[in-house]
C-alpha cells in the first residue's frame, strides 16, 4: 500500500489489491479526508490493476497561514512584554526628594616651603 500526504495536505492512495484500497480509503475518510469528485486532479483512477485516488483534507492549514499565525502570536507577545517592561520602569523611577549636597574645602599645604 502506498499513501502519502502532499504539500497541500491531500492524501494520495495507490494500491493494487481492491480490498486494501478500500481499507486505506475508509481509514482516510475516518481521519477526516473527503473525496473530491469536482477536480480531475483528485478523481479516482485505475491503471491496469493499480487503483489511485487523492483525498482532500478537511482540516489542513497551509504552511504560509501557520507561519503568519506564529508571527502574529510573536508580535502580540512582544507587545505585551514591552508593555510590562515599560510599567516596571515607571515603577522603578519614582521622584525622590532632593537633598542639598554638602561640600567641604581643604586648605592645601604648600610643598615649596
Amino acid at each position: 500500500m502506498s499513501a502519502e500526504i502532499n504539500h497541500k495536505g491531500n492524501l494520495k492512495i495507490e494500491e493494487y489489491e481492491f480490498g486494501a484500497f478500500l481499507q486505506a480509503f475508509q481509514d482516510a475518510i475516518l481521519e477526516g479526508y473527503v473525496l473530491d469528485l469536482d477536480s480531475s486532479e483528485h478523481y479516482p483512477q485505475k491503471f491496469g490493476t493499480m487503483m489511485e485516488v487523492t483525498l482532500v483534507s478537511t482540516n489542513f492549514q497551509p504552511v504560509d497561514e501557520k507561519v503568519e499565525e506564529v508571527q502574529e502570536v510573536e508580535e502580540n507577545t512582544t507587545q505585551v512584554d514591552e508593555k510590562v517592561n515599560a510599567e516596571e520602569v515607571v515603577e522603578e523611577v519614582q521622584p525622590t526628594e532632593e537633598k542639598p549636597v554638602e561640600t567641604t574645602t581643604r586648605k592645601r599645604k604648600n610643598s615649596a616651603t
